[in-house]
């Protein structure tokens, strides 16, 4: 009985060693299942993210298409009331139909570009997904439908850009005019020199008296005008003469300028110039 019990004793203890070699390479299975597991988790985690953004790319052109497909079709209605003279036909409102035209190629070039990109990423997918080639090509057609539109539009506002470019001329010609206008009527003339050198050019002349005496020296009749220097009365208030500042004429009320005579140069300072100027020529006579 001894001997048995020692033989079952040995046999127990030889199924217990076989029991924990198995548990623990168990344990090792169970590890690198987890470890595959969570890799296979991770992949298709990654691929599910990958999928998502290009289904939301996908999805993020064809708003931006039918955007442009609303643009175009208001285009269309404006051109078509501009052309028989429903609506405004300012050259702003011409100038925005193009403008919005121009967003439009804008946003149909990034668009290809897009659905470019779209195809390259698809194109690397498995079968599974094949679908998204479908979309893909549903893309690149609506594209193509847009393309040829705005071509078509660009076409119809061609006389519209005309339009805008020789209202554009109009305007800048206009406006040229304005400017030279401005500066005719705000341009104002001066001279100086002594009395013997105004009298010699014809600048002056003396009236009225006896024999030259008490006469009055005058502005002459018909005076050469570039012989005097051109002088912006809006801009500019002081005038520097060398010597002496003498008189003016023809002459102004002492209100509206102040003159400060020096040893070389003399200042005439203009106080009021809407007042001072109402005679566009002055003749400063130094002495």
């Amino acid at each position: 009985m001894k001997a048995n019990h020692g033989v079952l004793m040995v046999l127990a203890g030889l199924v217990l060693l076989g029991c924990d070699a198995r548990e623990k390479e168990l344990e090792k299975e169970v590890v690198l299942m987890q470890g595959k597991m969570d890799s296979l988790q991770s992949v298709i985690g990654s691929r599910d993210a990958y999928f998502d953004e290009i289904v939301a790319s996908i999805n993020a052109v064809y708003a931006d298409l039918e955007d442009v497909r609303q643009t175009e079709e208001q285009i269309r209605l404006e051109a078509e009331k501009q052309e028989g003279g429903v609506s405004s036909t300012s050259t702003e409102s011409r100038v925005d139909l193009l403008n919005q035209v121009e967003k439009i190629g804008n946003s149909l070039e990034k668009n290809r570009k897009e659905i470019a990109r779209l195809e390259k990423k698809v194109g690397s997918l498995s079968r599974e997904h094949k679908g998204l080639n479908e979309m893909v090509a549903s893309l690149k057609q609506q594209l193509a439908e847009r393309e040829q539109t705005i071509a078509m539009l660009e076409t119809d506002l061609g006389d519209l850009r005309n339009q805008v470019a020789e209202k554009s001329n109009q305007v800048v010609e206009r406006d040229a005019i304005i400017q030279a206008k401005e500066t005719e009527l705000n341009t104002v003339y001066y001279i100086t020199g002594t009395r013997d050198e105004l009298e010699e050019l014809g600048i002056i002349s003396d009236e009225g008296g006896f024999l030259g005496l008490g006469s009055t020296a005058v502005l002459a009749s018909g005076v050469d005008e570039s012989l005097f220097n051109p002088f912006d009365m809006t801009g500019d208030r002081s005038i520097t003469v060398e010597g002496e500042i003498e008189e003016i004429i023809p002459k102004r009320s002492e209100e509206f300028y102040q003159s400060e005579n020096g040893e070389e140069s003399s200042n005439l300072q203009i106080l009021n110039p809407d007042k001072f100027w109402q005679e566009r020529y002055l003749v400063i006579i130094t002495g």
